[in-house]
């Protein structure tokens, strides 16, 4: 499913890959009429999970991001989340360990909310 930072999304039993993990991916891009400079190749992402933003997925040092480009980037293992009655936020932190200039610090942090259903509960 694909969902716009700020949505909502319901994830369902067929979401899941055959690992147990949820895959995610994400757009990062470095458009529009602030984007002046590159992003320096070496920054990190991460998904980030509900308040106590405990980090489920990071990902590997990414490469140089040009003036102009969107990217498409994923988990290639998913990211383990345990199926519950409950609402919970998904985060998406660009540049997570501030590797980069302050810069390249406007718009770094996105979120979904995010339920399960269809899934029996015990």
């Amino acid at each position: 499913q694909m969902v716009r930072r700020g949505g909502n999304v319901c994830l369902r039993p067929q979401d899941m890959a055959d690992n147990g993990n949820f895959p995610v991916r994400y757009v990062e891009s470095n458009v529009g009429d602030k984007a002046l400079l590159n992003m320096p190749a070496g920054y990190q992402n991460a998904i980030k999970w509900d308040a106590d933003q405990q980090v489920v997925a990071v990902s590997d040092l990414r490469p140089t991001l040009p003036v102009g480009v969107t990217r498409e980037v994923s988990f290639p293992l998913g990211v383990q989340l345990t199926p519950d009655a409950l609402q919970h936020t998904l985060r998406l932190v660009l540049n997570v360990l501030r590797s980069q200039p302050e810069h390249f610090e406007q718009f770094n942090e996105m979120q979904v909310t995010v339920r399960f259903c269809g899934f029996v509960r015990a």
